[in-house]
C-alpha cells in the first residue's frame, strides 16, 4: 500500500517537474523564433528597397521608366512559361 502511494507520489512529482521544463523550453523557443522573424522582416524591407534602387538605377540607364522597365520584366518572364 505504501509502497504504490510513494509511487504514485514519485510519478506526479516528476510530471510536475517534466511538464514545468517542457514550458520553459516551449516559452524559449518561441521568443527565439520571434526574434528571427523580426530579423527576416527586416531583412526582406531592406532586399525590397535595395531592389527598388536597382531597378531605378536600371530603368535610368535604359532610359525607360520605372514602370516600363516592370511591365518589360513582367512580359519576359511569362514569355518563358
Amino acid at each position: 500500500m505504501y509502497v504504490l502511494l510513494a509511487s504514485l507520489l514519485i510519478y506526479i512529482i516528476c510530471s510536475f517537474v517534466l511538464i514545468s521544463y517542457t514550458r520553459k523550453q516551449l516559452a524559449a523557443m518561441e521568443t527565439a523564433h520571434q526574434a528571427s522573424m523580426r530579423k527576416l522582416i527586416i531583412r526582406q524591407v531592406k532586399v525590397q528597397k535595395d531592389l527598388r534602387i536597382s531597378n531605378g538605377a536600371l530603368a535610368q540607364r535604359l532610359g525607360v521608366t520605372e514602370q516600363e522597365l516592370q511591365e518589360q520584366m513582367s512580359r519576359s518572364c511569362s514569355n518563358r512559361r
